[in-house]
């Protein structure tokens, strides 16, 4: 089974790499990419991917409010963020919104 994959980050080429990086795994299909939480929002609703990937800031609505607003619509979709930012407080607010997992944006593909 294909896992139907969202990109949901300001940075295009960090994007562009990630959606490379999940293509070439062979289980995933990235089905969208985004760049702000508003698009993000609506790409859940309209595209139903089995997995979103965030990064917590993008211009805008930040990640930790798109989770709440799509948490807020019921959706189960699971969210795992990616982002740079690794203190205790981002991590703590996105796992409190619903996200499901945190990676850091420098860790290996292994990790992911």
């Amino acid at each position: 089974m294909t896992i139907r994959a969202l990109l949901a980050d300001d940075n295009a080429l960090f994007r562009d790499g990630l959606a490379q990086l999940l293509r070439a795994d062979g289980r995933f299909e990235v089905v969208g990419q985004v760049s702000t939480g508003e698009a993000a929002i609506a790409a859940v609703q309209d595209l139903e991917p089995d997995l979103v990937l965030m990064d917590l800031r993008m211009p805008g609505m930040s990640g930790v409010e798109a989770i709440r607003r799509i948490r807020a619509r019921q959706s189960r979709v699971p969210i795992g963020v990616l982002t740079i930012f690794e203190s205790e407080e981002y991590v703590q607010s996105a796992l409190d919104a619903g996200a499901n997992g945190y990676v850091a944006k420098d860790a290996t593909p292994g990790d992911l």
